[in-house]
């Protein structure tokens, strides 16, 4: 089931995220940072995957960098999820 926050068009979503910025902006800043940090994760652990492939031939080394990346993943769906949420109950109080 769509929530308010899918149903509505491309044009109100821009809006709502920017007021919801001007009157939550610490909570946007704390969810802006994490998705920042995820594609951190992803970048470093593709990297030191490849690192770790080329010139170290590691295994202990490979299983840390996909378990970075699999934690990454989960980080960034459940934060994204929590940002829809947090917008689709703003549009509903709004």
């Amino acid at each position: 089931m769509k929530t308010k926050y899918e149903r509505i068009n491309r044009r109100e979503k821009r809006e709502l995220i920017n007021s919801y910025k001007k009157n939550n902006t610490i909570i946007y800043k704390k969810i802006r940072n994490m998705f920042i940090l995820c594609y951190i994760g992803f970048i470093y652990s593709i990297i030191s995957f490849l690192y770790d492939y080329i010139i170290k031939y590691s295994k202990l080394n490979y299983i840390i960098d996909i378990i970075i990346f699999i934690v990454c993943i989960l980080v960034l769906y459940r934060t994204n999820k929590v940002k829809k949420d947090l917008l689709n109950n703003y549009a509903l109080k709004k």
